[in-house]
């Protein structure tokens, strides 16, 4: 049943998790390392695009300097630069063997929320894959602070898959998926084979933190499972310690967890402003303006707009905000924060003659730079 969903793959991230690539004492896994890499090697020589996203970075180097606990965010941060190294060092020697290159790529979140960076990292992403180079991706763990980070590679991976517009997300981690419970503690729980939409019923199903090295669990994982699925590109969980997993999944003869994707792909910068943008402020509308919004062929104007919040420059990413206060949409403004407030509740004719020669659009927000939040429900 898998197969109609999977057989049209083509551009696969694969995402490995601290869990997966580490002993229970931190040191490097590097057997199941050789077989990951095996097979990323033969899917990249069977002809698909394979970008590699890679935990394990605080793990290893916790491992080579014998820490076993973090203490504090410097330390964290040392044994990051310390692992990246080891990683990328096994790494190429191991791609080495069956003559692939790789490429290492260091992100936060501020190359993917901001929009010049977004597209500057998805052409090098894409341009690895041109060259048949594997791009091998993590957080910039030795140097990125809180308003900056992503914060697991979970969320990292779903981030990459839509700014290239992947076909597959893969998480690998130490479980084969999703069950209804903890089968280690309920013999009842049922394993979830293919989820088509995640909901709250499936969210109430995460509920452990997953191994003392990583971050997060599987909230994360699902919501990953989210912003993918909502961007058009279906997911995999399935255990990474399975011998020839990632080779099972394209061959769809798997045990793991399909989320499934939505059936229409978003524009690519809608996919940027609905799952990846900072916001700068808000601006609040009346509910003529969100009616109008909400059939999805008009743009806003200022005419219905009440008040702002924030303060924001023209091109910065905004909150379309109800009167109930609900965040109904995300865009980018064609006004600073200042002149929107000196045209909120104009008609076109009369906002016109307010700025004179500063006027330069008639939309505040027009519909080609507005995405609607419901499209993530």
């Amino acid at each position: 049943m898998k197969k109609q969903y999977l057989q049209k793959t083509k551009r696969i991230v694969v995402k490995v998790g601290t869990s997966t690539l580490t002993k229970e004492n931190a040191q490097l896994n590097v057997e199941r390392i050789e077989q990951l890499v095996y097979q990323l090697a033969t899917l990249q020589k069977q002809g698909y695009e394979v970008v590699f996203v890679s935990s394990g970075a605080v793990g290893s180097g916790n491992g080579k300097l014998n820490i076993t606990f973090n203490t504090s965010l410097a330390q964290k941060q040392a044994s990051a630069a310390v692992g990246q190294i080891l990683l990328m060092k096994l790494y190429e020697e191991l791609f080495d063997k069956y003559d692939i290159r790789i490429g290492q790529l260091l992100l936060t979140k501020d190359d993917i929320t901001n929009r010049t960076r977004n597209l500057n990292a998805r052409n090098t992403i894409t341009e690895l894959l041109k060259m048949k180079i594997i791009p091998v991706i993590n957080e910039n763990d030795s140097t990125v602070v809180e308003e900056i980070k992503v914060g697991d590679n979970d969320n990292l991976s779903a981030l990459v898959a839509i700014l290239i517009d992947a076909d597959l997300l893969i998480l690998l981690s130490d479980i084969d998926g999703i069950y209804t419970d903890n089968p280690t503690k309920n013999k009842d729980a049922k394993f979830l084979d293919i989820i088509e939409k995640v909901d709250k019923k499936i969210e109430s199903y995460a509920k452990d933190k997953g191994s003392k090295f990583a971050v997060g669990g599987m909230q994360t994982k699902l919501e990953a499972a989210k912003k993918v699925n909502t961007a058009g590109i279906n997911m995999v969980i399935a255990n990474g310690q399975r011998d020839n997993i990632l080779l099972d999944i394209i061959k769809t003869d798997f045990k793991g967890s399909l989320f499934l994707a939505a059936t229409t792909r978003l524009p690519a910068k809608k996919k940027w402003l609905l799952l990846s943008s900072n916001t700068k402020g808000s601006i609040h509308i009346d509910n003529g303006a969100k009616k109008a919004l909400e059939k999805g062929d008009s743009s806003l104007l200022p005419i219905g707009i009440t008040k702002i919040t924030g303060i924001f420059d023209v091109g910065s990413v905004i909150n379309i905000v109800d009167q109930d206060n609900n965040i109904i949409a995300k865009g980018i403004t064609n006004y600073s924060s200042k002149t929107i407030d000196e045209i909120k509740g104009l008609k076109i004719n009369e906002f016109k003659d307010e700025l004179k020669a500063d006027y330069l659009y008639d939309t505040v927000v027009h519909i080609d730079n507005l995405v609607l939040i419901k499209e993530m429900d």
